[in-house]
């Protein structure tokens, strides 16, 4: 047919590839067993266009940025490889991010033996603290985790609690936050040194 292409001739496509795991109804946690889901789609997603943008604006990925600019006193656990902080813009309160230190590690298979190990505990401290957490709220079991990699990302992994409701403000992108960062991370140290005593 005149103007076609055959498939060898074709350009190579590329899609988006989205990590994420639900749990509790209130953060849209379908099915009553634990789950992730992994999901491929030509459209690039909000949080992907949020991490090349912001590479494009101040010539530095998300993950090396927040390494060196998110105060110290974030910091929730420090893993040697990972660290597991608050970030300073919290989004919900309690919200953490685990970011891996090589910031030239992109995605998961890139991660060694070792830092796959920690990235494995620390996701299970954080899911541990989260529930804690809830709980001491008098809240439902519920929040979000998604795992942010690729261009403009680097690599980390975002854990957000279902611990305040979700008003017209957060539907149209802007979020307000009804608690400190400073404080959160301090409650969440306590969380996490109560999890370190049991073992």
């Amino acid at each position: 047919m005149p103007g076609s292409v055959s498939s060898e001739e074709s350009k190579p496509t590329y899609g988006y590839v989205s990590i994420i795991k639900n749990y509790g109804k209130a953060a849209g946690g379908s099915l009553a067993h634990g789950h992730q889901q992994i999901v491929s789609s030509n459209i690039m997603p909000k949080q992907f266009f949020n991490n090349w943008s912001f590479q494009e604006r101040h010539g530095i990925h998300f993950t090396k940025f927040l390494l060196q600019e998110n105060p110290e006193e974030l910091v929730v656990k420090d893993y040697g490889k990972a660290v597991l902080v608050v970030p300073y813009f919290m989004r919900r309160p309690f919200d953490m991010f685990l970011i891996l230190k090589d910031t030239s590690k992109k995605f998961l298979h890139d991660l060694d033996e070792d830092e796959t190990e920690i990235v494995a505990q620390a996701w299970q401290e954080a899911t541990r603290i989260i529930l804690l957490i809830l709980k001491s709220l008098k809240r439902e079991e519920a929040y979000n985790i998604t795992v942010n990699n690729g261009p403009g990302a680097g690599l980390y992994i975002e854990f957000l609690p279902f611990t305040q409701l979700i008003g017209g403000y957060e539907k149209i992108g802007l979020w307000v936050c009804q608690e400190s960062p400073f404080k959160a991370a301090e409650t969440l140290r306590g969380f996490i040194k109560s999890l370190d005593n049991k073992s």
